[in-house]
């Protein structure tokens, strides 16, 4: 018999959430306890509301799945949403230990459904990424997005393959600039007991600086190194020597011999200095000799479409990181789907007005 209980009734809802996480073949740091408060984090810090939703699956009292479920509200101008997904990212897909089968994923995704939609969502958004190769699920997701009514937003991202001697792989002006610089700053690893409230409250600074104001809490940064405190990920710092104080800082998260591009944050004033490539070519040789095989940097783009137009910004950021996966890519699994027929009208329009300012086209 399954039955489906709130995480927050639990006895023990950190340990029950982690070792679903750990026995199910397709959680990756997306699924992981840590993550989750941090964004839940994000949403108390910006006074948004919220629901959390998250519920573990039970079969004869023995915790078999895991489902994180939020959902929240949000104004942008004159336009109200309320969505089933975190702020700016998709929900991920339900864990399950390894050997369950597909009905018992169909009644949680059946359970997820209808918790958001008494929730009053209009939309929801669910990602199925496993910490490898993601090939293989493609067809699965496929299957399960055509049987619940979803519609497939997936999408590529940059993906590197980690190897001990990695500076030779990348783009030849990376490797020029990094030995013109390297000889000014000490580089450091961060993890673990070494995250202090210092080194927070550092990241914190140069992250308002690098972005241009203070869009988020402070709470929110002390949940986000909470994440490398509990051995999910570790931070490299850039230590400039004239300038006596760490001017680059970047987080990564990692999980089951996967890593990702979590977060940086680069003094303007040093920028010119390639401490982005700095910072990168460490946390490669650190995810080497801590057994990471993979680390993926994000969203790759390429060039506009109908329902994307990146800015030239978006691409400089994706050209930067595709000078480290040399056009490794790997698919992220997105399923949507819409509740409301209103929502999706204003969501179509707001692409409309988009799609016709970038053709320059008079109404």
């Amino acid at each position: 018999m399954i039955e489906f209980v709130d995480v927050n009734r639990l006895p023990d809802p950190d340990t029950v959430w982690s070792e679903i996480v750990a026995a199910s073949p397709t959680a990756w740091i997306w699924s992981s306890r840590s993550v989750h408060m941090f964004r839940v984090e994000y949403l108390v810090s910006a006074g948004q509301q919220y629901q959390d939703l998250s519920f573990v699956a039970l079969e004869n009292g023995i915790p078999i799945g895991l489902a994180p479920v939020i959902v929240h509200s949000s104004q942008t101008g004159t336009r109200s949403r309320r969505d089933a997904c975190y702020p700016g990212a998709p929900l991920p897909w339900p864990s399950l230990r390894a050997g369950q089968e597909t009905d018992v994923e169909k009644r949680v995704l059946d359970e997820i459904e209808r918790r958001v939609v008494e929730a009053g969502a209009e939309k929801i958004g669910l990602m199925l990424e496993a910490p490898g190769d993601t090939a293989d699920l493609s067809l699965h997701f496929e299957r399960m997005v055509r049987e619940r009514g979803f519609v497939d937003s997936s999408f590529e991202s940059h993906l590197v393959s980690v190897a001990p001697d990695f500076l030779p792989s990348i783009r030849p002006k990376y490797r020029q600039n990094i030995r013109k610089h390297r000889g000014s700053y000490d580089i450091m690893v961060l993890s673990g007991a070494d995250i202090s409230p210092e080194i927070v409250e550092r990241y914190m600074h140069l992250h308002v600086k690098d972005s241009g104001g203070q869009h988020r809490g402070p709470s929110t940064y002390d949940k986000q190194f909470d994440i490398l405190r509990l051995g999910e990920g570790f931070c490299v710092a850039a230590y400039r020597k004239g300038a006596d104080r760490i001017v680059g800082m970047l987080m990564i998260w990692s999980m089951k011999g996967a890593a990702y591009d979590a977060s940086v944050a680069v003094d303007p004033e040093f920028q010119h200095e390639s401490v982005s490539n700095l910072l990168k070519l460490e946390a490669i040789e650190e995810m080497a000799r801590r057994g990471v095989g993979t680390y993926e940097l994000g969203q790759a783009l390429s060039a506009p479409e109908y329902l994307s137009q990146p800015t030239e910004k978006n691409y400089g950021i994706s050209f930067f990181k595709d000078g480290w996966s040399r056009g490794a890519r790997r698919i992220v699994h997105v399923a949507e789907k819409y509740y409301d027929w209103k929502r999706l009208s204003a969501d179509w329009q707001e692409k409309l007005e988009s799609l016709t300012e970038h053709f320059r086209l008079q109404k």
